[in-house]
């Protein structure tokens, strides 16, 4: 028999360390970190860049708006990112230091899965389109 632990025996098992969780947690932080760069189109540099017509973004003239909507985007996903990251390294780091701590597969699935609802939808919420927009052109008043 092979050693090697496949989705279906950690499906099948009905208790955890609570190292999986953080083990998930990290899996997540890092495609928030990577997010940005990983579904990024030729037409979003191009808009980017040169301003030009998109859907995704604030304006198509110059490219000062379209990086400031792409840049908020960044950093609204990096901080999420960064405190999936956090809780994952926390979560492994107490796994490790208390080894008894046994929590049930179905409640690590359900943690996890709760917490990425709910990060998307503070992520969709802060990256909403008419608020960045109007975020950007209260900057521009106060200048």
């Amino acid at each position: 028999m092979s050693d090697i632990i496949t989705i279906f025996d950690l499906a099948m098992m009905h208790e955890s360390s609570i190292q999986l969780l953080g083990i998930f947690f990290d899996i997540v932080g890092a495609f928030y970190l990577s997010r940005a760069f990983i579904f990024k189109s030729p037409e979003d540099i191009k808009s980017e860049t040169y301003g030009s017509k998109s859907s995704k973004f604030l304006c198509s003239f110059g490219m000062s708006g379209n990086l400031f909507f792409s840049f908020y985007t960044q950093g609204i996903e990096a901080r999420i990112g960064f405190i999936w990251l956090l809780l994952g390294f926390l979560f492994q780091g107490i796994g490790v230091i208390w080894s008894s701590i046994i929590i049930p597969i179905y409640l690590v699935l359900q943690i996890f899965i709760n917490c990425a609802i709910i990060s998307e939808v503070i992520c969709h919420r802060l990256v909403d389109f008419n608020r960045v927009k109007a975020i950007h052109n209260s900057d521009r008043i106060k200048h």
